[in-house]
């Protein structure tokens, strides 16, 4: 009895034979056009092409519901993961629950609403974030995004509208997608104009003391992939591209950091003023975030002179430590103003905040056919 159960549940979730024989046949191929002296490093992508056939023919149900083979299937073909993932158009965690509400399908393209709502508390907010958490897996090549469409206080719940869009004109109707979500932010409070207490004329007094940065560019050649420095480069934006492009391949010269056990000057709660002064002739202010990506804390500064007038930095650059894993890690991002030291004693700083209050983390994955 059970295993005409099995046979029968077999045929159901398991994809056509032709689509198994093209993935080892791709594989094949990719092995026999490298060279014989580099077969040993080729090996694994071989055995993991015919793990997902020994998948097919033996365990397709485990490969669905076990996250570590669903995701090497998903790696090696997209198509066949997605074959397997029965669907499910619910999922509940932690007391929330994520579903899949209507679905527009026109073309080559989908937009797909997703509804969050909190079943047993006030976790969700009209603030709500994904903050990158969520993953959009489909069969086939294309350019996806998320973003919130509403929030319901009534019922507590946030709806979302994904849009996926395949490559190369074709129809997407009847794929299959998965959607899944690890966490997100809510409770965010935004401060605007926040004046920053800093006497600006004292900054004129004392010497700024600096330090020195490294790109991952330079940090590659200098050091060697696994040898981890203080501080690394992990952002710069600004106006000028050509500036910001060269900004991430060089090392930097930016303020000393303060010392962690000295507490920073809080503008907003989370973020900090970590330091102020003049390096080669610009105005730098640095400010520092604690474990930014579990909180996504963010602003900037800017400056207004006596008559009112706004003055934004030229460039900001982000540098931080335990970039690779650590008790705790901490994002600087330093602003560089063009402002001559005459003209300082007369200006004020103020801020821009966003501060997120809380983070909730679960296992929330829906699977559900391209179809109205």
């Amino acid at each position: 009895m059970f295993r005409e159960q099995y046979q029968q549940l077999h045929a159901q979730a398991g994809p056509s034979r032709e689509l198994v024989q093209n993935v080892i046949k791709k594989a094949r191929k990719y092995e026999r056009r490298r060279s014989s002296k580099r077969w040993i490093l080729l090996k694994p992508a071989a055995a993991a092409a015919c793990l997902c056939a020994c998948l097919y023919f033996a365990m397709p149900v485990l490969a669905a519901s076990c996250e570590p083979v669903y995701q090497l299937m998903y790696r090696i073909s997209p198509a066949v993961a997605q074959h397997f993932m029965p669907v499910q158009k619910s999922d509940t965690s932690h007391g929330i629950q994520m579903e899949v509400v209507s679905a527009y399908i026109h073309g080559n393209t989908a937009e797909i609403y997703i509804t969050m709502q909190d079943l047993e508390g006030d976790r969700i907010d009209k603030t709500i974030d994904l903050y990158d958490s969520y993953s959009i897996h489909r069969p086939f090549d294309s350019t996806c995004h998320c973003e919130l469409a509403g929030y319901d206080e009534r019922t507590k719940t946030a709806s979302f509208l994904i849009t996926v869009q395949q490559w190369g004109e074709k129809e997407i109707a009847g794929e299959k997608i998965t959607f899944s979500v690890k966490n997100f932010l809510s409770r965010k409070e935004n401060y605007q104009d926040v004046e920053i207490p800093v006497n600006l004329t004292d900054v004129l007094q004392k010497k700024a003391k600096t330090q020195m940065v490294s790109s991952a560019f330079s940090k590659s050649r200098a050091y060697g992939e696994e040898e981890e420095t203080p501080y690394l480069i992990v952002g710069a934006s600004g106006q000028d591209e050509e500036e910001i492009s060269k900004l991430l391949e060089q090392d930097a010269e930016v303020l000393d950091t303060a010392d962690l056990k000295q507490s920073w000057e809080l503008v907003a709660d989370g973020i900090g003023l970590a330091g102020i002064g003049y390096v080669n002739g610009q105005l730098h202010i640095q400010r520092a975030v604690r474990n930014p990506l579990s909180n996504d804390n963010h602003g900037n500064f800017y400056l207004t002179d006596r008559k009112g007038r706004r003055l934004d930095s030229r460039y900001s650059l982000t540098f931080a430590s335990n970039t690779s894993g650590g008790p705790e890690r901490i994002d600087y991002t330093e602003e560089v103003f063009d402002i001559a030291k005459e003209e300082l004693a007369d200006c004020t700083l103020y801020g821009d905040f966003t501060v997120s209050g809380m983070l909730t983390e679960g296992d929330w994955r829906v699977t559900f056919p391209l179809e109205e």
